[in-house]
């Protein structure tokens, strides 16, 4: 029935350990697909039957260790795709029969040692991808022979050490990939012989210590890339005979000392990447010849002091980004003739004490970064010439006490950011004039007292941020003009006392008042929430450490909550309409130290931290999560020694139900993403009543033979602090010895929080329970799990427990997530 299908796709099967020897009476079949069935052990020797075959893609067939003999009478056969073979050590000598063969991939056949000189016989080979094949030591002579080639991908070969000299027969080669061939000492004169070679990636040769003056022959090469080339000290002389090269990145070849003068005779040069040539102490006179060049790139060039005078006349260059340049003391006069430059970097010129005057006449320039300029002292008065300018970044300007008047007149400005300007005494009055500004930031600015007026008529103004402004005593009334503005951060305005009263008629998304500390009361965000016509707009609150005394009873008004930040507030309790937040999804309470309760939350709860509320002695309850199962999940009750029993309980076996509903809803939608961690601490000296296997006395469990094979657990671990009360973080780690189906032990670590994540700091006293889920993406069929605290000396694990998670049938292989690790989910 099946004799006319030329059309079949197998790919992801990963169950599939066998095809059928009957697979020869598919006498139509043109393509074969078979990628990612990563059970695949062999193919039958009746594949070679099918003569019609055009296409035959293995890759992520990691099982399969060899080919059969037969693979050479597929006559038809013009795609072979064996990527991923990792188990691959040789090909069948049959394989040079394949004389329709156009395409070839062996990427990532990392246990290749060798091709065959067979393949010469390819003769209408036109790609050849051997890249990651990284036991290749050479290629064989015989791949001169590939008259047809045009495309040679050897990118990631770490151990080939030379290419053959006739690698130059390869007349129709356009392209060659040798990045990361870091073996590579030298390329062969031969190859100044392939006249069609257009691109040539050398990207990551840290072996390669010169260019073969040979290269000038090559005049259809447009692209050369030499980034990493770490032994690199110099270009051939001869380089600016290559007329059609229009981009040459040579990042990272830091010990390139000088350019050669030749290079101005590159005429289609656009881009030039110097990124990083920290030896580079200066640039030929002759790059002033690069008339086509668009794009200069010279950041952490620290060796260079200066830029030549003549770099005015590259009249097409469009970006120049000098970013960490730091010995340059000055730009010349000349730059302002650059009349098609668009974005000036000068991000980390720490020397740069002024800029030219002419710097007004760069009349295309949008985007001016003077990020770490911190010799900087003022900005020249024409500034206001630049009418195209959208972007000014003038963060950490340390040495910037005031703004030129005529800045105002920057009419395109959208970005002004002038956080961490610590001498920024004031803004201009008239600031308001930058009609089109839509973010403003003044953070850190610690000398600024407040803030003009005609700040109101910034009409497109959405981002005002204001941390860190101590020094900063009011607003101005005129703020409730800003009707686009969503997002106000005001935390650490220390000597903020009030805010405006018509600031309720603003719709924030974000409101940020942490550590406002003699801001008066609750009363305006009472007011905000009151109005309902608003409801639609805040979606970030943060109160934290600002004094509130009670929070307001129409809390529950704000609808689109999505994160709520009640920090170090001194006050009893929380309303009882915060269940009304059906968004709300974070919830800060850590360090309220009267909180005494806490209400019927959201069920859309992931994350609550109520660390440190120390007087808190019930929770209501804390419901199954809504529609957010594929999210990252946290409950912190550490150190609120109060809490009583029923709510501890209460807490524990809701945190049961969201590990398992969680593991349930994950197996069901064959989810694939990134493992998701819901985990719980909480004071307490008992492991769970609900954990298969305890140790209520020591730190280590041990399974044997359970009843279904595992891939998901939750783990359980008691730590007795004793009485230091240090404030500090604290980390869990369990060391997990797995052994799999077939016999393989399996070494791994999980961690209560991974490594990269920040802490919560608490005040740790006595005991506490750790619970966090797991997720291992291999079956194994016995574990030993051993719990340790890798920070605290004194620090003691008492009890521990693992806990397997079933669904109501045996989970089954999965194919994208078989594998050999444990992560935290």
């Amino acid at each position: 029935m099946l004799k006319s299908l030329d059309q079949l796709d197998l790919s992801g099967c990963s169950s599939l350990t066998s095809l059928p020897n009957n697979i020869d009476a598919l006498k139509s079949l043109k393509s074969l697909n078979l990628s990612g069935c990563s059970r695949l052990a062999s193919l039958p020797n009746s594949i070679g039957v099918l003569k019609s075959l055009d296409q035959l893609d293995l890759s992520g067939c990691s099982r399969l260790a060899s080919l059969p003999d037969s693979i050479g009478a597929l006559k038809s056969l013009k795609s072979l795709n064996l990527s991923g073979f990792s188990r691959l050590a040789s090909l069948p000598n049959s394989i040079g029969m394949l004389k329709s063969l156009d395409q070839f991939d062996l990427s990532d056949c990392s246990r290749l040692v060798s091709l065959l000189e067979s393949i010469g016989a390819f003769k209408s080979l036109k790609s050849l991808n051997l890249s990651g094949c990284s036991r290749l030591a050479s290629l064989p002579d015989k791949i001169g022979e590939l008259k047809s080639l045009k495309l040679l991908k050897l990118h990631g070969c770490s151990g080939l050490a030379s290419l053959p000299d006739n690698i130059g027969e390869l007349k129709s080669l356009t392209s060659l990939n040798l990045s990361r061939c870091s073996g590579l000492a030298s390329l062969p004169d031969s190859i100044g012989v392939l006249k069609c070679l257009a691109k040539l990636h050398l990207t990551g040769c840290s072996g390669l210590a010169s260019l073969p003056d040979s290269i000038d022959k090559l005049k259809c090469l447009d692209t050369l890339h030499l980034s990493g080339c770490s032994r690199l000290a110099s270009l051939p002389n001869n380089i600016g005979a290559l007329k059609s090269l229009y981009q040459l990145d040579l990042s990272g070849c830091s010990r390139l000392e000088s350019l050669p003068d030749s290079i101005g005779g590159l005429k289609c040069l656009t881009k030039l990447h110097l990124t990083g040539c920290s030896g580079l102490t200066s640039l030929p006179d002759s790059i002033d010849r690069l008339k086509s060049l668009d794009t200069l790139h010279l950041s952490g060039c620290s060796g260079l002091a200066s830029l030549p005078n003549n770099i005015n006349r590259l009249n097409y260059l469009i970006v120049l980004n000098l970013c960490g340049f730091s010995r340059l003391a000055s730009l010349p006069n000349s730059i302002g003739e650059l009349k098609s430059l668009k974005l000036l970097h000068l991000s980390g010129c720490s020397r740069l004490a002024s800029l030219p005057d002419r710097i007004d006449e760069l009349k295309s320039l949008k985007s001016l970064n003077l990020n770490g300029c911190s010799g900087l002292a003022s900005l020249p008065d024409r500034i206001g010439e630049l009418k195209s300018l959208e972007w000014l970044n003038l963060h950490d300007c340390s040495g910037l006490t005031s703004l030129p008047d005529r800045i105002v007149e920057l009419k395109s400005l959208k970005s002004l950011n002038l956080n961490g300007c610590l001498g920024l005494e004031s803004l201009p009055d008239s600031i308001g004039e930058l009609r089109c500004l839509t973010m403003l930031n003044l953070s850190g600015c610690l000398k600024l007292t407040s803030l003009p007026d005609s700040i109101g008529m910034l009409k497109c103004l959405y981002a005002l941020h204001l941390t860190g402004c101590s020094g900063l005593e009011s607003l101005p009334d005129s703020i409730d003009e800003l009707r686009c503005l969503t997002t106000l951060d005001l935390s650490g305005c220390l000597k903020l006392a009030s805010l405006p009263n018509n600031i309720i008629d603003l719709e924030f998304k974000g409101l940020d008042k942490q550590r406002c500390y003699m801001l008066s009361g609750f009363q305006k965000v009472e007011e905000i929430a009151s109005s309902t016509y608003k409801l639609g707009c805040h979606e970030f609150l943060n109160l934290g450490n600002s004094r509130v005394l009670k929070t307001p009873e129409r809390l529950g008004s704000l609808v689109w909550l999505t994160e709520l930040r009640l920090s170090e507030i001194d006050f009893e309790r929380i309303p009882a309409s915060i269940k009304h937040l059906t968004k709300l999804s974070k919830l800060y309470l850590d360090d309220c130290k009267r909180l005494q309760c806490l209400p019927e939350l959201p069920s859309t709860l992931q994350v609550l931290i109520a660390s440190g509320c120390i007087s808190l002695k019930s929770v209501a309850s804390i419901f199954m999560q809504g529609d957010r199962e594929y999210e990252a999940q946290e409950f912190n009750f550490s150190g609120c020694l109060q809490l009583d029993q029923n709510s501890r309980t209460r807490i524990m076996g809701a945190t049961r139900l969201r590990i398992q509903h969680m593991a349930t809803s994950l197996f069901y939608q064959e989810y694939h993403g990134k493992p998701i961690r819901v985990r719980l601490c909480i004071p307490g000296s008992e492991v769970p009543e609900w954990f298969s296997y305890k140790n209520r006395e020591g730190s280590s469990v041990k399974i044997r033979q359970p009843a279904h094979w595992h891939r998901r657990f939750t783990l359980c671990a008691v730590v007795s602090f004793g009485q230091s009360g240090e404030r500090r973080p604290v980390n869990i780690k369990c060391e997990c010895h797995l052994i799999s189906k077939d016999g393989t032990q399996i070494d791994l670590n999980s961690y209560f929080y991974e490594i990269y994540e920040e802490k919560v700091r608490s005040l740790w006293e006595r005991e506490h329970v750790f619970i966090w889920s797991v997720h291992s993406k291999c079956f194994f069929k016995e574990a030993s799990f051993q719990f340790k605290s890798p920070w605290g000396a004194t620090d003691v694990v008492v009890g521990c427990g693992v806990h397997p998670l079933l669904v109501n049938e045996p989970e089954q292989p999965n194919p994208k997530t078989d594998g050999k690790c444990l992560t935290n989910s």
